[in-house]
């Protein structure tokens, strides 16, 4: 059964993407994505496997248990679960199976947690409680969000066609975290959206994808007003940008340390040492030594440098165990590899738009704060994985690939026979 059910939903999403429209003009092979689609599968399936192997279930097999839950009992209780999801904390009924929801203000603290549950129980009916059936529907959506962004970074952004592909679907961190059944799918494609319908001028999506990113992550869209502001800013005065944007950081970061401590009474600040002090209270062979908690703007000032240096340098070879740390810490050796590839081949007719710092802006701030708040690598890895994919993105936009193609013919010219003939040239974009 449960194989017949995965089978079906691959045959019925394959034929999606043959057939319609969004997919077909694309600029991507139709083969290539239903290929891509069930790489994703194999991937969700994996994350589950290893969840469940290596990890007591994890998150994902709770999500998973718990919308079984609601969708088994809310025909039942119909009226429970209404008046719970508004807020009016009715009564729970007297049965074992019911999914009982927790106080209002930790329901909102973390709704990101009950928007997934409630997204999956919604595919209960469709899926007949087979896991690997959720894992198509989160693969699905987890296509669509990268070949949205596969279309806008061709506007965009400028690179090699395979570089954008392998951006936007295929780096290994990103292909893995957003395969599974989790937030970070959703919040893939909300991010997708949102970025999409800015380039593009489409309000109502802009709409649609930030309430997505809200519901699963709503830092991120604090996150996003800055973003905005460099956008916007950027737009009207693009001429050397990149010095203002700098000063714009280091300003604005100032000015809301002031104002959270003469305006707010430091409540912006009191809620990331609580949510700093929660990371650090998870438990987990990763956890980072040494991490400095912080108590008030200066100490939080103070963390930056060691806040980047955890989310663009951890894991490290030398310290992992294990070989799914040794793996997080070969594609954080790569990425550091390609970041700084970016700074020494660099293109000279790079054009930094209002895009390129919004995005950067967005991305930096998000993995900033990631290395502020959060002490265990594993969770790192997991948190990073999309913003990091933007960055490696811009960092590819910078980088002159015309010139590593004549580095790379000369290479192999000088390995080659003599007499070989000469290899085509690699120096043109796809």
């Amino acid at each position: 059964m449960a194989l017949l059910l995965l089978t079906g939903y691959l045959l019925l999403f394959s034929g999606l993407i043959w057939r319609l429209s969004f997919f077909v003009n694309s600029g991507v092979d139709r083969r290539l994505l239903i290929s891509l689609l069930f790489i994703k599968t194999l991937v969700g399936v994996l994350y589950g496997l290893i969840h469940q192997n290596w990890f007591l279930g994890g998150d994902t097999w709770l999500f998973f248990e718990e919308s079984k839950r609601i969708a088994a009992t809310f025909t039942s209780y119909p009226d429970y679960y209404f008046q719970s999801l508004i807020g009016n904390n009715p009564a729970v009924p007297a049965d074992e199976q019911i999914f009982t929801y927790p106080p209002s203000h930790i329901f909102w603290r973390d709704l990101g947690t009950y928007v997934v549950i409630h997204f999956n129980a919604l595919l209960i009916p469709l899926s007949q409680g087979v896991y690997e059936v959720h894992v198509v529907f989160m693969a699905m959506i987890s296509l669509i969000a990268g070949l949205n962004l596969y279309k806008l970074f061709a506007r965009a952004l400028q690179m090699p066609a395979l570089m954008r592909l392998i951006g936007c679907f295929l780096l290994p961190s990103l292909l893995f975290w957003t395969a599974g059944v989790h937030k970070d799918v959703l919040l893939f494609w909300g991010l997708s959206v949102v970025f999409s319908a800015l380039v593009f001028r489409r309000w109502l999506w802009m709409f649609v994808g930030l309430t997505m990113v809200g519901l699963v992550r709503h830092y991120a869209l604090v996150l996003l007003l800055p973003a905005f502001v460099v956008y916007a800013w950027a737009s009207i005065a693009p001429k050397k940008f990149g010095l203002r944007f700098a000063v714009f950081a280091i300003f604005g970061l100032g000015c809301v340390l002031f104002a959270d401590a003469f305006l707010l009474d430091n409540r912006l600040l009191a809620a990331l040492v609580s949510k700093q002090q929660a990371f650090l209270n998870e438990v987990g062979d990763s956890r980072i030594g040494n991490i400095t908690e912080f108590s008030d703007g200066w100490t939080l000032l103070m963390q930056l440098p060691k806040g980047a240096i955890n989310v663009f340098a951890r894991p490290m070879l030398g310290s992992s165990s294990g070989w799914l740390q040794w793996f997080a810490a070969l594609e954080t050796l790569l990425i550091l590899s390609m970041l700084l590839l970016s700074f020494f081949v660099a293109r000279r007719d790079v054009q930094k738009t209002a895009f390129f710092y919004f995005l950067l802006a967005f991305s930096l701030g998000y993995l900033l704060l990631i290395g502020l708040l959060v002490g265990n690598e594993g969770t790192i890895v997991r948190y990073r994985a999309v913003p990091m994919s933007f960055v490696v993105l811009l960092a590819w936009h910078c980088t002159d690939f015309a010139h590593l193609g004549q580095w790379a013919s000369r290479l192999r010219g000088f390995f080659a026979p003599s007499g070989s003939s000469n290899d085509r040239d690699l120096r043109t974009y796809p």
